[in-house]
């Protein structure tokens, strides 16, 4: 989100004084409506002049602004020999290049149209004569669709086709440039059944270029609409710079030269998410400045919680409450179609949760904003079976770059775009990959490892696989054995970084880059299911299973690792422990909760016994490791306090009696709460930590 402060004067004037040394903000422009990436075929249209835009964030910088003209920010890159600090293009190209990139930029205004409008959509279209006169006529038909990092070419145009039971081929035909795949429709024999993807602002220039005579072409349906061109910026950029770049932006509303010469209405907005046009968000980006402020969050948890166990996977944040809210203080709640397992990922002001549909057939993944609770999107597919526990995907999404991975208890993968729900690419862990599925569904949790996402067939040849994030293709696969149910981590161990998981064989260690196994122990004599995920200590690599306790292993490779040791302690069979410092907490599923000491040989401090420490336990710890908040059974929230020394129950509140144990684990994103206790999803604002 974007930062509230404003850049005083002083700001101003010490960039000013420094623009001589200052290295020049960097530039690219990505949008196909700009002057050099278009051609003047239509007065007025498509004649974008960013030239005018550097020389004015130059004014209100104070220092040398370079541009670039280029399609790819990858290419453009490579050319300069440096990263870019500011990208303008096409949204969903620029953040898939810079995922390819590694580049971390975030979206933070949105150019207006001449009609004010900051979405397109796709096109689907026919050639004027051709005989469907609705969507469902295009089934058979051949497809010309757009790149895949063209949302409303690609992801949208597939989204849409799927409503009417229509599958994408498997290797779908694509072209570059809408004029392309508008040519290659014309040229097709007499009778041919094909149809085109365009981009709606495309549309007036392929008659004013001449590839296509009017007439022509018959536009058939069009897409769900998707940000258009945004504005991104690297966010390792300085803040208060990053900060002058955004405000600079915005002000671009204010100068008639400049709305003139980016040939829109109202110039530059805040970028916010796009609803599609069926919700009932649509004005969930709307709202008073004093009530975006208080969407703003708190220093009290992470900035986001975007995968299992938040946002270093250890359940770890930097503060928490003193009381726990109550019941009745919930700042939105609704009502779920299902009960689901899974836990909560929020990002960028959205929330994304898996679960089933009223049918129990379907996966049935669905995106809420984060401050109202209102539905942004669903997304969901055909998942028959039957398993214990219920068949509600059990994994936690993954949110990164603008888009959502998501993991089904029978094996579907999906990448979707964050803002949209539209898919980009999925799937399957037993067609793909011939995993075989655990008894009670695949759980593990997507692990992100630079622009790769790790997952967990479980076959012999193909144990884990890591799939490119922005394609869904295969990066590289690794033996091993089959699947548990554990979420693998990344961690930095004796200078060298590993993918940390367990398989049927037990904890093994693997290289990020290749998948190539480096670190591999045996599980222990007794067999267990293998439920607890690995946890990061500060003395070693901790696993627990409900048969054999705690083992604590060196992670570092090499002949001076230590050997490994066993800590005697009965661990629960479904709860992955919490570290902080030397701190460990475990809850036994048993009625126990327990403070150990790792520096002290997991020394036993402290034991509450408590009725509602039965079974699965989610545990969250503040960054001091003092307090903990527990989600416990029947949806019962409690507070522990002292938890260095001597672990004391000091609030608790049930949310949602008599919905059972509560397997989703919640997640907390500044000051805000967020829960899921049976159907019932809700947030809650917490106090302020002492």
């Amino acid at each position: 989100m974007l930062s509230a402060r404003k850049v005083g004067a002083a700001v101003l004037a010490v960039f000013a004084s420094s623009a001589v040394a200052a290295e020049p903000l960097r530039l690219v422009v990505m949008d196909p409506l700009s002057k050099p990436l278009s051609c003047p075929c239509v007065e007025g249209y498509a004649q974008r002049d960013y030239a005018a835009l550097a020389e004015f964030l130059e004014e209100r910088l104070g220092r040398e602004v370079t541009v670039a003209w280029n399609g790819s920010l990858v290419s453009a890159t490579e050319q300069a020999g440096r990263p870019a600090d500011v990208a303008i293009g096409k949204h969903s190209v620029v953040a898939a290049d810079a995922v390819r990139l590694g580049r971390a930029m975030s979206p933070v205004a949105s150019l207006t149209g001449q009609d004010g409008a900051v979405t397109q959509r796709g096109l689907i279209v026919v050639r004027s004569g051709d005989a469907a006169t609705e969507l469902a006529d295009l089934a058979g038909y051949r497809v010309f669709f757009g790149p895949e990092d063209e949302a409303e070419k690609s992801a949208a145009a597939v989204c849409l086709l799927a409503t009417v039971g229509i599958d994408p081929p498997d290797k779908p035909e694509r072209f570059g440039a809408c004029s392309e795949a508008a040519v290659k429709l014309l040229e097709q024999p007499a009778g041919t059944d094909a149809c085109a993807v365009i981009s709606s602002y495309a549309a007036p220039l392929l008659e004013g270029c001449g590839s296509v005579k009017k007439g022509d072409l018959r536009v058939l349906a069009e897409t769900e609409q998707v940000p258009f061109v945004s504005a991104f910026v690297a966010d390792d950029l300085d803040p208060e710079l990053r900060d002058t770049v955004t405000k600079a932006l915005l002000e671009t509303a204010t100068r008639a030269e400049l709305l003139v010469a980016l040939e829109t209405l109202i110039g530059f907005v805040p970028f916010e998410p796009v609803p599609t046009s069926g919700d009932s968000s649509a004005d969930a980006g709307t709202g008073t400045d004093a009530e975006k402020a208080d969407r703003q969050v708190s220093t009290l948890g992470p900035e986001s919680w975007p995968q299992f166990r938040g946002p270093n996977r250890d359940g770890v944040v930097p503060g928490l409450p003193d009381r726990l809210p109550r019941t009745d203080e919930a700042v939105w709640e609704v009502e779920l179609p299902g009960e689901g397992l899974g836990g909560l990922a929020v990002a960028d002001g959205v929330l994304v949760l898996g679960g089933r549909d009223a049918t129990d057939r379907d996966d049935l993944f669905r995106a809420y904003d984060a401050a109202t609770g209102l539905l942004l999107w669903e997304h969901a597919y055909r998942a028959e079976g039957r398993l214990d526990y219920g068949n509600a995907p059990r994994a936690t999404p993954l949110i990164e770059s603008g888009l959502v991975v998501t993991v089904g208890a029978f094996g579907r993968v999906c990448c979707l775009d964050l803002v949209t729900g539209v898919p980009l690419w999925e799937r399957d862990l037993v067609a793909d990959f011939g995993g075989s599925m655990p008894a009670w569904g695949y759980s593990a949790s997507p692990l992100l490892t630079g622009t790769a996402v790790v997952v967990e067939p479980g076959h012999p040849d193909a144990a884990v696989v890591a799939l490119d994030l922005v394609t869904g293709a295969e990066v590289w696969r690794s033996p091993g054995g089959k699947a548990v149910y554990t979420s693998p981590l990344v961690l930095t161990a004796g200078g060298d970084t590993r993918i940390f998981g367990r398989d049927g064989v037990g904890p093994i260690g693997r290289d990020p880059a290749t998948g190539r196994a480096t670190w591999r122990r045996p599980a222990g004599p007794r067999e267990d299911f293998g439920v607890p995920s690995p946890v990061a200590t500060a003395r070693g690599l901790l696993y627990a299973s409900e048969t054999d306790g705690l083992r604590l292993f060196d992670a570092a490779d090499g002949p001076a690792a230590r050997a490994d040791v066993t800590l005697p302690f009965r661990a629960s069979d479904s709860h992955t422990p919490v570290a902080v410092g030397d701190r460990l907490f475990v809850a036994d599923g048993r009625f126990r909760l327990f403070g150990l000491d790792l520096a002290d040989g997991l020394r036993t401090v402290w034991t509450v016994k408590d009725r509602a420490l039965k079974g699965h336990v989610s545990v969250i710890a503040d960054a001091p490791g003092d307090r903990l908040l527990l989600l416990a059974r029947d949806g019962e929230l409690i507070l522990v306090d002292d938890a260095a020394t001597a672990g004391k129950i000091t609030d608790r509140v049930t949310l949602a009696a008599g919905t059972g144990t509560p397997y989703a684990h919640p997640a907390i994103v500044g000051d805000l709460l967020y829960t899921r206790v049976g159907r019932r999803l809700a947030c809650y604002r917490l106090g302020s930590a002492t």
